[in-house]
């Protein structure tokens, strides 16, 4: 009788194979499930970019150590939004992940670059942040500025300014 210990990376069933060199003996085993591990870190991704005001999805992962999805965590999972406006971590509870994944719909109103990450409060798992450029939606007004006063016959400088409905600047309009 020998032994042998055989480490195998990815989650799904197999079967070992062993092939004496040289003969034509051979043994199969029975089948063997390899499951993923613990969860070790999440993994936080969504699109790139989304317009102000709109909803994009934020997709949450829970990962092993070999970064095979597994199970859920047993707590719940809190994202983060970095960016200029403070806003409050959004919570997802262990049942809201399906399959070692959660996904939340999240709106933000300022153009600008944020920072999308997720961690639970004992601070067991954590993720790298997912980068998302917020850009301006459509124009829904046009700020006009003028200077308070001018001379009679001088030229007017008018300013036109496009802003969406969260008063982002428009700047290809």
């Amino acid at each position: 009788m020998a032994f042998a210990k055989v480490t195998y990376e990815r989650p799904e069933n197999i079967s070992i194979v062993v092939t004496e060199p040289g003969t034509a003996r051979s043994g199969t085993s029975a089948p063997v499930e390899v499951a993923p591990g613990k969860v070790r870190r999440l993994e936080v991704t969504a699109d790139p970019s989304a317009e102000a005001g709109a909803p994009f999805v934020v997709k949450v992962r829970a990962l092993d150590s070999r970064g095979n999805v597994t199970q859920a965590p047993n707590t719940k999972i809190s994202l983060n939004i970095a960016g200029s406006v403070s806003t409050s971590a959004i919570e997802i509870p262990a049942a809201g992940f399906k399959n070692g994944s959660a996904e939340r719909k999240v709106t933000y109103n300022l153009a600008e670059e944020i920072m999308i990450s997720a961690f639970d409060a004992a601070g067991n798992f954590q993720s790298e942040a997912a980068h998302v450029r917020i850009r301006p939606g459509p124009v829904s007004s046009v700020d006009v500025s003028v200077p308070p006063s001018v001379n009679a016959g001088a030229g007017i400088l008018v300013s036109l300014t496009a802003l969406d409905a969260y008063r982002n600047t428009v700047a290809d309009f």
